[in-house]
């Protein structure tokens, strides 16, 4: 499916058939690439200067959905947002802003679940409550704290690209990942689930 956002397509694919069965772990190899793609780094013309795009995240936290996952830099291939490998680690858009950056959008992204290791770090998105918590740390293990803003589900085709993805204005965190229903002979889910947090005033 493909929107149309900030001068370039926006594709958001890659979930697999439903499976819940065990939370999604390290095997004894890595799963194959899988899309669950965004949006290209011409996005990024009018961002600021990269000392003021804030720094790698390295993991991130949320306790009220038992997350607790690494993190690793995705890139756009053909527009479209790659994710890791490996189901239950999530993605970064690297060419967006990073953690502490005092603008834009840090955009994170991950498996629903994966037919082969089960369920993925976000697969409980849409179960998250406004104010809840949410924890970054960088590789030097400095950290910053941010609570959910707004939870909300879109349809693919009606996904609003140039908000989810934009570099200006106040600094926030964006979670992509499938939601809705799944429809097999469409080849996924119909829908996707975007939560977003800003930051609290103080780091800790």
């Amino acid at each position: 499916m493909l929107v149309a956002g900030l001068g370039v397509v926006l594709v958001v694919a890659g979930c697999a058939a439903p499976r819940v069965e065990t939370p999604a772990r390290e095997p004894s190899a890595p799963a194959a690439a899988a899309p669950v793609a965004a949006p290209s780094t011409s996005a990024l013309a009018d961002s600021d200067a990269p000392a003021e795009r804030g720094r790698a995240p390295q993991r991130i936290t949320i306790p009220d959905i038992d997350v607790r996952s690494s993190i690793q830099p995705v890139a756009t291939v053909d527009r479209v947002l790659q994710i890791p490998p490996k189901p239950w680690e999530v993605g970064w858009w690297e060419a967006g802003v990073g953690q502490g950056s005092d603008h834009g959008t840090t955009v994170l992204v991950a498996h629903l679940d994966s037919r082969t290791y089960g369920v993925g770090p976000f697969a409980r998105a849409k179960d998250l409550r406004v104010g809840a918590p949410m924890t970054l740390r960088d590789e030097q293990g400095d950290a910053q704290r941010y609570r959910v803003s707004a939870v909300d589900t879109y349809l693919k085709q009606v996904l609003p690209a140039e908000d989810i993805f934009t570099q200006s204005g106040p600094p926030r965190v964006v979670l992509v990942t499938c939601g809705g229903q799944y429809n097999r002979d469409a080849g996924g889910w119909d829908s996707n689930v975007v939560v977003t947090f800003t930051p609290e005033e103080t780091p800790l």
